[in-house]
């Protein structure tokens, strides 16, 4: 069964991938990014894409949405095909 990650934007919270705890048989709904095992680049990317929407304050654009997009795209790549990368 694949996991779902989501990419997700939760005021309080710096980390944007999310996990569906229905999926998950560890019951967690985080992992960091060497769990995960991402680049240094994606990493600091998904951080990047968190803090700007923090300093917009928390409003999206259509290019931080295109944005998203993008790292949905590398996030699956990285992950591989027992995941399932998704936007919310």
């Amino acid at each position: 069964m694949q996991r779902e990650v989501s990419l997700v934007l939760l005021e309080g919270l710096s980390w944007p991938l999310r996990e569906n705890i229905l999926l998950n048989d560890e019951a967690r709904t985080t992992y960091s990014s060497e769990e995960y095992g991402l680049s240094a680049r994606l990493t600091q990317q998904l951080y990047d894409w968190t803090e700007w929407w923090y300093a917009h304050e928390m409003r999206q654009s259509p290019r931080h949405r295109q944005w998203a997009a993008r790292l949905v795209q590398d996030l699956q790549a990285e992950l591989g095909p027992d995941f399932v990368v998704l936007l919310d």
